[in-house]
């Protein structure tokens, strides 16, 4: 992965990045969690993820399409997870699509300890 996400491996909440509606990577948290490790040559479509952990439409398009957001409180995949606590921050290069770094966590705690600048 690009070397701007390499401070993000090692983080205990799930973190994905994405572009263009494409999972690209996911950190060893997210593989851990959730049983999946994003990867380029996957093709995984980031709105099919999102509907896999509970998160269901427009929230999930809007999520996909790139918007930015600092806290996001969506449904959960289920009883025992009852809410998913989402941030999404932008990266910009200059000749392609942007990439999306998007954090999931169960607990506003998690939340906090996040990292503010991705």
């Amino acid at each position: 992965m690009d070397r701007r996400f390499s401070s993000v491996e090692n983080i205990a909440c799930p973190a994905l990045v994405h572009r263009d509606g494409i999972a690209t990577w996911g950190n060893k948290a997210f593989a851990e969690r959730f049983g999946i490790r994003p990867m380029p040559n996957k093709h995984l479509k980031l709105r099919e993820l999102l509907w896999s952990l509970g998160v269901g439409d427009p929230l999930a398009g809007v999520i996909a399409g790139g918007a930015a957001f600092d806290d996001c409180l969506a449904p959960g995949p289920s009883a025992k997870i009852p809410a998913l606590h989402l941030r999404q921050t932008m990266y910009s290069d200059r000749d392609q699509a942007p990439w999306h770094l998007l954090w999931i966590a169960e607990t506003p705690d998690n939340m906090a300890e996040l990292p503010t600048n991705g």
